[in-house]
Order: C-alpha cells, then structure tokens, then sequence
C-alpha cells in the first residue's frame, strides 16, 4: 500500500490535508508510470510517503531518485535526515549526509550542519568529530555564519570558552 500509518495523522492534520495528499500520492503514481526518471516526483512521493509513516516507501522513493539524478543532493539529504529521525541509522545516515556533501560542498551549509548535528545528538560516539566536520564546511565556505555558530555552540556546551569565542 501506498499510505502508511494513519491514525495519528487526523489528530494533527485535516482530512482535507490527508484527503489532498492521498490524491497527489495517486497522480504521482500515474504520472511516475508514464515517466519514471522524474526526479522531483520521486522527491515528492518520498515527502508524502514521509507524512503518512511509510518510512520504507520514503526511503525507496529517495533511493529512486538518487539513481535517477546522482548529481542532485536533495535525495540523498533528505534519506540522511529519514536514517537520522526515523530509522536511527545512524551510519546509513552519516553515508548519505557525505554524499550529500561531496555533491554540493561550497553551496550547501546545512549538509555540514546535519552531519554535526547527527553527530552531536544521535551517533554520540562520533560527537568529537563535531568540530572537524564544522571546520571543514567553513574552510569551504567561509562566508557562513551559520557553521561558525553552530562551532561556537559545541564549544560552549562543553564549556570551552576559549575556542567558543574564536
């Protein structure tokens, strides 16, 4: 089946919303039949397949995609943060947020953000590769505030005032 698991959807969400993502599911399935190397659907099948629980569904969209345009990151981010938040494989995760990197290092902060943050939060075992991570995005994109205060934040949660000020 196409939807996963919807009971705790109508608590959140409208059954307008619901009813409005079941029929853009079943267009894109449609659509997808008649051309299968739409990468941008297969994005979207895997954000509505996201939004009903059907984590593998999400996970088999992306992957799709990711073999439908290898030169486009989005995919690969968006199966980094699915490894991440939902399926709590964390070295799944770390691959595809590498991935994600390597495609688009001087243009995408966050994908650096996302690894530290994993790192950090989730596969707490690699937390001291945090700073290297940081630092890496920033000497590729100097002009990003976000990576340095995200550095300055690791820094003063450990209480290292000294690098946090740098």
């Amino acid at each position: 089946s196409h939807i996963g698991d919807i009971t705790n959807l109508t608590t959140v969400f409208s059954k307008n919303v619901i009813e409005n993502n079941i029929n853009e599911l079943s267009d894109l399935k449609k659509e997808l039949g008649k051309n299968p190397r739409n990468y941008d659907q297969w994005l979207q099948v895997g954000l509505l397949k996201k939004f009903f629980n059907n984590y593998k569904g999400a996970e088999d969209a992306w992957q799709y995609a990711t073999i439908v345009n290898p030169k486009a990151s989005t995919a690969f981010a968006n199966l980094a943060n699915l490894y991440t938040m939902y399926l709590n494989d964390y070295p799944k995760a770390e691959e595809y947020f590498r991935k994600a990197i390597s495609i688009d290092k001087e243009t995408s902060p966050q994908y650096y953000i996302g690894l530290a943050d994993l790192y950090d939060h989730f596969f707490i075992e690699r937390r001291d590769r945090v700073p290297e991570i940081l630092l890496e995005g920033i000497s590729v994109i100097p002009s990003d505030t976000n990576m340095k205060v995200r550095l300055a934040d690791y820094y003063k949660q450990l209480g290292n005032q000294r690098e946090a000020t740098h």
